[in-house]
């Protein structure tokens, strides 16, 4: 019975996947806007200004693909899927010719790599649970994985007295907040 109630909830979800198109004034392609359809595969990010061990460029990462699935019912690639695959291949997200980017596409089946970085502007020692201000800007873009073209971007530089990661995400939320449904 919980198999037929769970198989009903998945099948239900992917026809309200399968209908809907999105767009944001930022993340644009033509006047047609980005089909809510199309599948996304997120990077780690690249990080500045944060020590190394703290790991927030997988964990910014792993927050915008919680965000844009669950807030968007965007199709996302499995991060598990996107980290092997980068490990694997010796990938630095940063640095991608076409031909890297044309072949992750198909192997990931993504229309869109979602590559991105973190930077951290103000000068206190890092403490993920730090609550003292601190200054975070977020920078992400679609890549497609036809043409190797930025199909969209969204910025946002934000100062908060609070714990790092909490910031973070909240800054995350409101960026896929700023993608209006069609």
């Amino acid at each position: 019975m919980k198999k037929t109630k769970l198989t009903d909830i998945f099948a239900i979800t992917m026809v309200m996947l399968l209908f809907p198109f999105f767009y944001c004034s930022a993340f644009r392609k033509g006047d047609e806007g980005i089909e809510k359809t199309v599948t996304v595969a997120v990077f780690d990010f690249e990080q500045e200004g944060f020590l190394s061990g703290g790991r927030l460029d997988q964990f910014t990462a792993d927050e915008l693909t919680t965000s844009l699935y669950l807030k968007k019912k965007v199709k996302v690639v499995d991060r598990s899927q996107v980290v092997a695959i980068c490990v694997d291949r010796k990938i630095s997200s940063s640095v991608l010719n076409l031909n890297e980017i044309r072949q992750l596409g198909t192997d990931l089946n993504a229309d869109y790599l979602i590559l991105g970085k973190i930077i951290r502007f103000d000068d206190n020692t890092f403490d993920p649970e730090n609550r003292d201000e601190i200054s975070i800007q977020i920078t992400f873009r679609f890549i497609s994985t036809e043409d190797g073209s930025v199909a969209g971007m969204a910025n946002l530089k934000h100062t908060e007295k609070g714990e790092v990661k909490s910031t973070i995400s909240d800054m995350l939320d409101k960026m896929v907040d700023s993608i209006k449904l069609e």
